[in-house]
């Protein structure tokens, strides 16, 4: 989890709640593409060990250019 992510997950409701009416829609987008980010909100993908059979469940992130953990990669699903 960035940094920016624990901010936003700590005081975001709080912001949204005293600003929120004044912001652009766009900004409130962001904010809960990196809140969300990595949590899977937007899906998942499953991954099978070749070696032991082992499932294992990796969250997609948001793909926001502005997200710490994504930038201009979009590793999303789908």
């Amino acid at each position: 989890m960035s940094a920016i992510q624990s901010i936003f997950q700590r005081y975001a409701g709080q912001y949204l709640e005293r600003y929120g009416h004044a912001m652009p829609a766009i900004h409130r987008k962001v904010i809960h593409a990196i809140d969300s980010c990595r949590s899977g909100d937007f899906g998942s993908h499953l991954y099978k060990c070749q070696a032991c059979g082992l499932v294992h469940m990796v969250p997609c992130s948001c793909g926001n250019r502005h997200c710490p953990t994504c930038q201009n990669e979009k590793p999303r699903c789908g």
